[in-house]
C-alpha cells in the first residue's frame, strides 16, 4: 500500500469516526456538566511605529495585553458533546422582608 492509498484509507476511516458521532450526538440524551467559565482571548494590539523608508512606510503593532469576551462551556458526561454560549440570563432576587 503506498502513501497516496493509506492517505485516502485514513480520510475515509475520520469521515466514518466522525458520521459515528454526528450520531451519537444527535440520539443522546445528554447529561452536561455545570458550565465553567471559558473566555475567547485575543491579543490587544496598538500601533507602536512606522518601519521602512520612503513614500510607503509599514505600521509596527505590539501586543498590549489581551481582550477578552465571555464565554462559557459545558460537556456531555455520556457522549462528549461540547456546547459553549456567550448569552446570559438575568436573574433577578425578590427581597426578604420576612
Amino acid at each position: 500500500m503506498n502513501l497516496q492509498e493509506k492517505l485516502r484509507h485514513a480520510e475515509e476511516e475520520a469521515a466514518s469516526l466522525r458520521r459515528q458521532i454526528a450520531h451519537q450526538q444527535t440520539t443522546c440524551q445528554h447529561r452536561f456538566s455545570e458550565p465553567k467559565y471559558d473566555p475567547i482571548l485575543t491579543p490587544h494590539m496598538v500601533f507602536s511605529h512606522y518601519k521602512g523608508v520612503g513614500s510607503d512606510p509599514n505600521p509596527v503593532y505590539i501586543q498590549s495585553g489581551n481582550d477578552s469576551e465571555s464565554r462559557w462551556s459545558r460537556t456531555c458526561s455520556l457522549c462528549g458533546k461540547v456546547e459553549h454560549t456567550s448569552k446570559r440570563k438575568v436573574v433577578q432576587t425578590e427581597p426578604d422582608f420576612g
